[in-house]
């Protein structure tokens, strides 16, 4: 699928309780992350339930790691 076929798919079946930017996320490193197309952007956002650390930071994948193991 496209990522033009995928945000469209997601404006068809996700609940519009905020406004869904036009791309698809597919990876993150740090601050930054890339789209479907392959273009990169700064994640400015903040959220409920995020990681101040950034995508991927090592110290927060291997706590997650571990705790998926145990449980």
């Amino acid at each position: 699928m496209s990522q033009d076929d995928l945000v469209k798919l997601g404006r068809d079946h996700l609940y519009p309780n905020y406004r869904q930017p036009p791309l698809v996320l597919t990876r993150g490193e740090g601050s930054r992350v890339w789209d479907a197309a392959g273009k990169q952007y700064f994640d400015l956002f903040g959220g409920i339930a995020v990681s101040t650390l950034g995508h991927g930071h090592p110290a927060l994948v291997a706590a997650i790691s571990a705790q998926a193991q145990r449980l």
